[in-house]
């Protein structure tokens, strides 16, 4: 989609750049003369042609210089929170949290909460096969992670915690 973009903002450019010309050359005027000898013909650009020419060009790299801005900008972002995968349907990118090995089953009781309350269905389901409490209260405010499920309305982990 940003190759996309970029591709449009050089079309935009070009246009533009055709349009002035075009316009420029098409609001000259000819400015006939004539004399007892002979007649001359010499072409004139009125204001209008050059105003007309000057502010499409301009418009266009503003245009030019914002979609490419976007481009960047969207370059530079984090990526989506959602992907596709064939065997889960759509689940959340893994976020960064502290690294847990295989196989440890002494999971601290925090780390299932902030995976649910951070979204993160990847973390929470790997921490739920490697034995994690799903019914686990949390000293802070009494909640188990399906109250965090809830609260944040996040129907993905929902039906995780409640399988």
């Amino acid at each position: 989609m940003i190759k996309f973009a970029r591709f449009l903002a050089w079309v935009y450019l070009v246009c533009s750049v055709i349009a002035s010309i075009f316009i420029l050359v098409n609001y000259s005027q000819t400015d006939e003369s004539y004399t007892i000898i002979s007649t001359y013909t010499r072409q004139v650009v009125s204001p209008v042609g050059i105003g007309s020419g000057i502010g499409c060009l301009f418009q266009g790299m503003v245009v030019f210089c914002l979609m490419m801005l976007t481009a960047k900008i969207a370059e530079n972002t984090s990526k989506p929170l959602l992907a596709t995968t064939e065997t889960d349907g759509i689940i959340a990118e893994p976020k960064a949290v502290e690294p847990i090995l295989d196989g440890v089953s002494d999971i601290p009781i925090g780390q299932l909460h902030e995976a649910v309350w951070n979204g993160n269905y990847i973390l929470a389901k790997k921490l739920i096969l490697l034995g994690a409490d799903i019914q686990a209260i949390r000293e802070l405010d009494g909640k188990t992670p399906m109250d965090l499920a809830v609260e944040r309305g996040d129907q993905l982990l929902i039906n995780l915690l409640s399988s």
